[in-house]
């Protein structure tokens, strides 16, 4: 018994120990605060040189509970800003970790650390500004200042108090060395605690009389007080704290108006009945202004109800427009689905029905051209106004269908390798005889170097370039049309790219025009309208090609001095390059050679149901001396030919009109692929939308031709078609005897194009106008004049091949290029001369 009373004592001594203790540090963590709190010290954190004279006068009279320490105030990172007294200051030297006291907020930092051989409190408070730490106040007490003595009145006592940090001995006081230990936390963030040892053989007597004799004083004293101090209570705080809770329960169930009388004995009863009458005064208080704000709430309620119930009303009015509008939209959309349906319907109908008979037209003139030395002149200029609004019908009715096409999305074009220099010369080919007779030069440059392929349509970059070349032909009355074909690189595309520049000498177009010219049905010149012709389609569609080709096309003008298109198309990496010369020799190698082409025994079978279709196709193709067969429909072709492959007489081409009687053109195709026949099949139809194309691409046609019938395509697709081929150089010495043997003697050189009637008056001009180009040559080339030479040679190359002479374009490129090399004018002596004599040899042939 006397054992535990011993336990409870020196646990009861240890908890004040630590109580003391705790208050020790406590009560100056609290003054610290109080520092801390002061507006200087919170706005010399933030500017500390401004204020520095100010907390000098502040902070060195301080005092720490009558004790003069030292204080340091620190900054954010750990600057001091000051610190009180001379001696350096404490707890910068890795004892004192600042971060604990930041992060702590508005709480506290303490510590026991040892410092030259002496142990110190550390204390330390942060520094807010704006509810932000922005730096500590710090200070530094001696161990000892602290109650921690437990023997301080009483050497004698066997007791002891030790101060642990993580069970390692910072402190000892007291002399006790035996009995029991007792330990309690101190501060758990640092790992301090107390362990109280009391020696019990020593005062164990001592405290056991004094524990009785407290304990007998307190019976008397509990015997004596107990029953007045109950009386007292009773009437003093236990009567107003019922009357309070009568009052509340009141007030808590609406009954607002309930006050308590505020004289009361005892000063802490009083001031609750003051605060009770407080708190129902500012209860009734809210409780006005709640009915208050309830009635006005209810107005707006009422207001807002009505509001909401008109706008409700008007936005199912709207609502029920909108369902109306949107009823007609979808019938306004049907409409138009129907109206666009009906107007592709309508354009492959027309398309169909006009072309079938131009191309009975377009044959039947270009028949009478190859007659025309049979016929009078006035009946030859008639037939010459036959082809050429035949041409331009035509032209207008790919135009329309172009564009219809490309609005409605449904152009696709067939991207692949061609040749640019093969588009040029055929476009050239084209519109050298309007150029001719306009006695205007049709020139084309090739400057550096040229792609031996562009990745593009090559069906419509010859379209996109006759339309710019036929235009320049169209406004230009004289001087030139030149076709400038260069490589450029860093201007609209990535990489490099070929331009083709078509300038010409005519009309010219206003600047504020320019940018009017590709709209479509658009013409700036409408004056000129009735004498050049013209929709206004050809440079809107032209544009839209480029764009679908990946390429752009740009104007430049200057009004009554000419134009200039430009037409830029990529070229992609992996093409190859090469110099203009190069490629102009290979191309006429090339020509020479499709030239001594022919489809001789070749074995061709026509399938039209129109008569005068099947003529002129079969004239063409008579024309080119194959063997031609001809059937009325579908069903009679395919007879035919599957009739020639059990004969072993196969035919080389099927050219297939597309719409027939009996049986159409795509039964027939699709019976013959079935059947296993690979002969080609080339569909002749009138149909010109996209998805006649495609149609018959399904049904198994190798190619298309649109009709009305262009021979100079036609002879192409033919000749790229025709599977069996006789043998070129035998073709060529029963074909062209005379002009083979003809072209070995010099006096006897010809042009290409001197068996067409219609161009004999042109040729002719062109000869008698060389007698003064060899003069001029002779001229330059005496007096060393290379510009002048080489602007000489410059027109023979461009005009050469316009005239069937290719051999003079060939050998006056050759030479005009020697002098753009800057080479030696002597190093000319050899090949001028050969251009000369070629030339005499000309005009006297």
């Amino acid at each position: 018994m006397l054992q535990q009373q011993h336990e409870l004592i020196a646990d009861r001594e240890l908890d004040v120990r630590r109580d003391a203790l705790l208050t020790f540090i406590d009560d100056r963590l609290a003054v610290l605060r109080d520092y801390a709190a002061f507006p200087l010290l919170s706005q010399t954190v933030m500017q500390p040189e401004a204020l520095r004279a100010d907390l000098v006068d502040f902070m060195d009279p301080l005092l720490l509970l009558g004790q003069r320490q030292q204080l340091v105030l620190l900054d954010f990172e750990g600057r001091i800003i000051y610190a009180t007294r001379s001696d350096p200051p404490f707890g910068l030297d890795g004892n004192f970790d600042l971060e604990d006291v930041l992060e702590m907020g508005a709480q506290k930092y303490v510590d026991v650390v040892q410092e030259d051989g002496r142990l110190y409190w550390h204390l330390a408070v942060p520094v807010m500004h704006h509810d932000v730490t922005e730096g500590a106040l710090l200070t530094r007490i001696p161990l000892d200042d602290a109650p921690l003595d437990p023997v301080a009145d009483d050497k004698e006592s066997g007791r002891s108090l030790q101060l642990m940090r993580y069970g390692s001995l910072l402190a000892n006081y007291g002399h006790a060395e035996v009995g029991s230990q007792h330990q309690l936390p101190l501060i758990e963030a640092v790992g301090l605690e107390l362990h109280y040892r009391v020696d019990s053989s020593d005062t164990r007597a001592r405290q056991l009389g004094g524990v009785l004799e407290m304990i007998g004083i307190s019976l008397a004293l509990l015997i004596t007080i107990v029953p007045i101090a109950a009386q007292i209570a009773r009437r003093a705080i236990a009567l107003p704290l019922e009357d309070l809770r009568s009052r509340t329960s009141h007030l808590a169930v609406g009954k607002i108006y309930e006050t308590l009388p505020e004289t009361q004995r005892i000063r802490e009863v009083h001031r609750l009945a003051a605060d009770f009458n407080a708190m129902a005064k500012k209860v009734r208080k809210r409780e006005t202004s709640l009915r208050e704000i309830q009635g006005e709430l209810g107005k707006r309620v009422n207001r807002r109800t009505r509001e909401l119930g008109k706008r409700q009303r008007e936005l199912e009015r709207r609502q029920a427009e909108l369902r109306t509008i949107n009823a007609e939209l979808e019938r306004s959309q049907h409409a138009a689905e129907a109206a666009n349906t009906a107007k592709s319907a309508f354009l492959a109908t027309m398309s169909h029905e006009i072309r079938t008979p131009m191309t009975a037209v377009a044959g039947y003139a270009d028949l009478l051209m190859r007659s025309a030395h049979e016929l009078p002149d006035r009946c030859v200029d008639w037939v010459k106004r036959i082809g050429l609004n035949t041409e331009h019908l035509v032209s207008l009715i790919g135009d329309i269908l172009d564009l219809s096409k490309i609005e409605a999305g449904q152009m696709v074009l067939e991207l692949e390798p061609c040749d640019p220099v093969l588009a040029i010369e055929s476009v050239v080919s084209v519109m050298e005889v309007a150029a001719q007779e306009k006695m205007i030069a049709l020139n084309v440059e090739y400057v550096g170097r040229a792609p031996e392929t562009l990745h593009a349509d090559s069906l419509r970059l010859r379209q996109i370039l006759l339309n710019l070349v036929g235009n320049a032909v169209k406004f230009t009355d004289e001087g030139e049309v030149r076709i400038c074909v260069r490589e450029v690189s860093g201007t609209q595309f990535e990489g490099r790219e070929l331009a083709f520049e078509i300038s010409d000498t005519g009309i010219g177009i206003k600047e504020d025009q320019l940018d009017e010219i590709f709209a479509p049905f658009t013409q700036v010149h409408p004056v000129h309208h009735s004498e050049r012709g013209g929709t206004g389609l050809g440079l809107n569609i032209s544009r839209r090609l480029a764009w679908l080709q990946g390429g752009e096309i740009s104007a430049m003008s200057e009004f009554g001095m000419g134009s200039t298109f430009t037409l830029r198309l990529p070229v992609r990496d992996d093409a190859e390059w090469l110099s203009a010369e190069t490629r102009l020799s290979k191309k006429t190698a090339d020509r020479g050679e499709e030239r001594k082409q022919s489809i001789r025994g070749a074995r061709v079978l026509v399938a039209d149901d129109n008569s005068d279709n099947r003529e002129i196709v079969a004239f063409l193709l008579q024309d080119m001396h194959a063997e031609v067969d001809m059937a009325c429909d579908g069903a009679e072709a395919l007879r035919a030919v599957l009739s020639g492959r059990r004969s072993g007489c196969e035919y080389d081409l099927v050219l297939m009109d597309m719409r027939m009687p009996v049986m159409d053109g795509y039964t027939a195709t699709r019976e013959l692929r079935a059947a296993g026949v690979e002969t080609s099949i080339v569909a002749l139809t009138a149909h010109a939308m996209s998805e006649d194309v495609a149609k018959c691409q399904e049904a198994g046609c190798d190619a298309y031709l649109a009709k009305p019938i262009i021979p100079s395509l036609f002879r192409s697709a033919v000749l790229h078609h025709v599977r069996r081929r006789v043998d070129v150089d035998r073709a060529a010495s029963i074909d062209e005897p005379r002009r083979s043997e003809a072209r070995d003697e010099p006096g006897g050189i010809e042009s290409d194009l001197s068996d067409d009637p219609r161009f004999a008056p042109i040729l002719r001009r062109y000869i008698e106008s060389l007698p003064d180009s060899i003069e001029s040559l002779e001229d330059a080339w005496s007096a060393r004049d290379s510009e002048k030479l080489r602007a000489e040679l410059h027109m023979l190359a461009g005009t050469g091949t316009s005239y069937g002479f290719e051999e003079i374009t060939v050998e006056a490129r050759h030479c005009e290029g020697m002098i753009r090399r800057g080479e030696e004018l002597t190093e000319l002596d050899a090949p001028l001369a050969a251009l000369l004599d070629r030339l005499r040899a000309i005009v006297s042939g």
